[in-house]
């Protein structure tokens, strides 16, 4: 939590290993843009901005291929017992997925798409 906290303020690492501190000021960062972008009037949602954004997350490891759809299969296994949880959509899917959710994005309330609602009158 110390180390989150010195992340929003623009701090230096506290007690986490640099790896972790790139992985917190990537989500400080991505998440610090969705703030000023939901604050313009022109912001329209693009599949573009959703890879940016793994990118800003991610661009500390490029073996995770940051902002670019994944080349092969992903999945999640439960640490202790090994057992598949979860099994990602298939590789050749992602593109037209991630326009799906961009286009349900675009396509939804003013309130849907930001719990305060639009920082404008409507």
């Amino acid at each position: 939590m110390d180390d989150a906290a010195a992340a929003v303020a623009g701090d230096e690492l506290v007690e986490t290993n640099p790896q972790i501190w790139e992985v917190i000021t990537g989500y400080r960062d991505a998440l610090t843009y969705v703030q000023q972008l939901a604050r313009s009037r022109e912001f329209t949602w693009q599949h573009m901005l959703l890879n940016t954004l793994h990118f800003m997350m991610l661009r500390h490891d490029l073996s995770k291929w940051p902002g670019r759809y994944r080349p092969g299969d992903i999945h999640i296994d439960e640490a202790h017992t090994g057992r598949r949880v979860y099994t990602g959509p298939d590789a050749d899917d992602v593109p037209s997925l991630i326009s799906e959710l961009s286009d349900w994005l675009a396509d939804g309330e003013p309130e849907t798409r930001c719990s305060s609602g639009p920082p404008w009158p409507t």
